[in-house]
């Protein structure tokens, strides 16, 4: 568990008998254009551009009339993508830029024709070639398919722990997480993440109206109803991971402080029901890669921000 100057306690330490352990895959974030999510004009060429030229399209002039576009570049001999740098010197060997396909203005085709025409010109001046990575014509049909996407994603999944008792001292819900090795975040809940995805797997945080756990209000006696452990499936890094967390971390509770496990229905969680549940997440996982979206990479944090 992560320390805050605050959390000092020796009561709130990670208990090798639950803690969940960090070792596991995960998708990895990558820099540069998505075009599975995202409109992208390259500027194609085989030799090198000074990264100052390059740059010119940071300046306010382009920046603002293309409406603000990601910028991405690959320093010569990189194979790499990365934002503009700050020192300009060098030179680089690919330009693009980028808009989610779900901007405001992307759907819009004499939007779009207008920015490629832009984009044209700006690759004349530098020596290279405008390259869409979809027609202007088939924007439309692209995000329908991703707006229909987003549509029928279920992407919040749960489990809820509900107390024997009325309340429960929120001091209670500290020791458990912090025995299961959980990190404290900065929005008040508790986290299961890994140190190679900034994303959660899980989030732990009590069910309304508190919305929150905090240190000061566990040391003054603050109860909570029930608490709830969610995933963010398609900003998950690993759901198969996260939905063992998500069971253990929910047992966990039953064991520690008593009381019962029950999914989005309210059905106790025994083999049968955790086994439906676990299916559901993992085929929300699954449709999402088929999609080129696979739960935790750039494509799937991009769409579901």
């Amino acid at each position: 568990m992560n320390v805050t100057p605050d959390l000092a306690l020796d009561t709130y330490r990670a208990d090798p008998r639950i803690a969940l352990g960090r070792t596991f895959p995960a998708a990895l974030l990558r820099p540069g254009p998505l075009p599975a999510v995202e409109w992208c004009i390259t500027l194609d060429g085989s030799r090198p551009v000074a990264l100052a030229a390059a740059a010119r399209l940071a300046d306010p002039d382009w920046f603002a009339v293309l409406d603000e576009p990601k910028i991405h570049v690959q320093p010569s001999g990189s194979s790499a993508w990365q934002g503009l740098p700050a020192n300009r010197d060098g030179q680089v060997d690919q330009v693009a830029v980028s808009w989610p396909y779900l901007h405001p203005d992307v759907l819009r085709a004499d939007e779009a024709g207008r920015r490629m025409g832009m984009m044209e010109t700006f690759a004349d001046a530098i020596g290279r070639r405008a390259v869409a990575s979809l027609p202007v014509v088939a924007i439309r049909e692209r995000v329908a398919l991703l707006s229909d996407l987003i549509g029928r994603t279920r992407r919040h999944r749960r489990l809820v722990f509900r107390p024997a008792q009325a309340d429960v001292p929120e001091r209670e819900i500290w020791r458990v997480c912090a025995g299961l090795d959980l990190d404290f975040g900065p929005e008040g809940t508790f986290e299961y993440r890994t140190s190679i995805n900034p994303f959660t797997l899980l989030t732990v945080r009590p069910d309304p109206p508190a919305g929150y756990f905090s240190l000061s209000g566990a040391n003054r006696g603050a109860t909570c109803r029930e608490v709830e452990f969610l995933i963010n499936v398609p900003r998950c890094p690993n759901p198969s991971r996260a939905v063992v967390a998500a069971l253990q971390s929910g047992r966990a509770f039953c064991e520690r402080i008593g009381g019962t496990l029950v999914d989005e229905q309210g059905r106790f969680v025994q083999a049968t029901v955790a086994q439906e549940w676990i299916e559901s997440v993992i085929a929300t996982a699954r449709e999402l890669e088929s999609a080129g979206l696979a739960p935790g990479t750039s494509e799937a944090i991009t769409l579901f921000t």
